[in-house]
């Protein structure tokens, strides 16, 4: 085997070696970013849907993983809120650990002292869609 080639193979492999490891190294992997969150979208009815000038629109983000009950980390009410599809705003706090593992979206119709319509589908926010608009569908509740 040619020995200056060897040497030189070998000093290029730790070259590389080092330059790899010293850019992992400024890599700031437990950086965290800014827990203060902003979720947007619409209420959506699979049907056109009335709704009488008493409506409330609830909106929740809840974290089914805080213990043994959910957690509510924001929530909006839409007091009378016109016809649907009903945008809304929604601001919570939530820091990055609890955005990777994915909190809920909630939707709430009520009126008339009676929830009337909420989401049956699961909507899940997460690091990787937080800043997209969400649309939530509801469905008439069970009386």
């Amino acid at each position: 085997m040619n020995l200056p080639i060897l040497k030189a193979a070998s000093a290029i492999a730790a070259s590389v070696a080092a330059f790899v490891l010293v850019g992992c190294a400024s890599l700031d992997m437990d950086s965290e970013g800014n827990p203060n969150r902003l979720i947007t979208g619409t209420v959506n009815f699979h049907s056109d849907v009335p709704l009488p000038p008493d409506a409330r629109v609830s909106v929740r983000v809840v974290d089914n993983d805080s213990g043994s009950l959910p957690k509510v980390l924001g929530f909006v009410d839409i007091v009378s809120p016109g016809a649907p599809p009903i945008p809304f705003r929604l601001e919570f706090s939530a820091d990055d650990t609890r955005m990777r593992h994915g909190l809920n979206l909630q939707a709430r119709v009520a009126y008339g002292g009676q929830v009337h319509f909420a989401n049956v589908e699961q909507y899940v926010v997460t690091l990787g869609n937080e800043q997209d608009p969400h649309r939530i569908w509801v469905d008439a509740a069970g009386h």
